[in-house]
């Protein structure tokens, strides 16, 4: 994703102190990083997206890319949902000769759209507006649902979709927190942190939460089953974590921006290497496919790589 008139990201995470866990915790040493035998290069996939969605304005608003049942790209452009179809060269899995090509649109009720993500387990897309403080929820045909609030002094950083159970969990930069709702707008709880989470990410399957500890240069693992922090990692080698996503593998992928790097994580927080020299503002994961895909600040594109084995 790009935009117009980008501007210098603010980086207010050079410090910090530690902040400690949330809740109950249970002490685990964190991973050391291991040799980067895993480094991916290149992107085999450089896919800039048509003009008119290149008007997007702002840092925050490239954090809005995700990857619907049909594995079309679904991409938020401040006042419109678009969908693009991944074209692929004849006898290859991916190249430089594919491309994507627009498919559909459909118009948001309460522009402009921040983020949106794709809900595996309703078919439903679910769009977050920061200036409306509020939460849509789209039928595959764009057809509206339903709409709640996050909260009038909510600052929402990212949003997680539990594909287990369509529970939506909304990260708060500002208020220090994670709120819970379920797929229909029903509040569930509030998990407090002693720090300012940016991004988070969910493994269903494990049944983890996890949280980009930005501020501490790390990324923390929560139990939803039992409330707790289970571990945290990352300190060696992250130097502004913001965005994270799992594979089907539980590899756990992170970006940062400051670092100009996608790090890459297994389940328990061993380095297992890096996808270099890109500035990623969202990532998105295709386990059909086996891609990765970036969202690229500085290049105005979405770059696609190869997920490691």
């Amino acid at each position: 994703m790009s935009i117009s008139n980008p501007k210098k990201r603010p980086n207010p995470f050079d410090g910090g102190e530690d902040g400690g866990g949330a809740q109950e915790e249970h002490e685990h040493e964190e991973p050391q990083p291991r040799s980067n035998h895993h480094s991916v290069r290149e992107p085999i996939l450089e896919m800039a997206l048509p003009s008119h969605d290149l008007a997007v304005v702002g840092w925050f608003d490239i954090d809005i890319v995700d990857i619907d049942g049909n594995q079309n790209l679904v991409v938020a452009n401040e006042d419109s949902i678009n969908f693009y179809r991944l074209e692929k060269s004849i006898g290859s899995l991916c190249n430089h000769h594919d491309r994507i090509v627009f498919e559909r649109t459909f118009p948001a009720v309460s522009p402009p759209v921040d983020m949106v993500r794709y809900d595996s387990s309703t078919e439903n897309l679910v769009l977050i507006s920061k200036f409306h403080k509020s939460v849509e929820i789209y039928d595959s045909e764009g057809g509206s649902i339903h709409t709640f609030s996050t909260g009038k002094q909510s600052r929402s950083s990212d949003l997680a979709i539990n594909t287990c159970n369509g529970n939506i969990f909304i990260c708060d930069f500002l208020l220090s927190q994670i709120q819970e709702f379920g797929s229909d707008g029903t509040f569930k709880q509030v998990i407090s942190t002693p720090y300012h989470p940016y991004g988070i990410g969910i493994d269903c399957d494990l049944g983890h939460l996890l949280i980009a500890d930005t501020l501490n240069k790390r990324v923390e693992v929560y139990s939803l089953a039992d409330n707790v922090v289970l571990f945290r990692f990352g300190s060696e080698v992250l130097r502004c974590p913001e965005s994270i996503v799992t594979d089907k593998n539980h590899n756990i992928y992170v970006g940062d921006a400051v670092a100009r790097c996608v790090q890459i994580f297994d389940k328990i927080g061993q380095h297992l290497g890096s996808i270099p020299n890109c500035t990623p503002a969202s990532l998105v994961i295709d386990n059909i496919n086996n891609y990765i895909f970036v969202s690229d600040h500085d290049r105005r594109q979405i770059l696609g790589f190869e997920l490691i084995d």
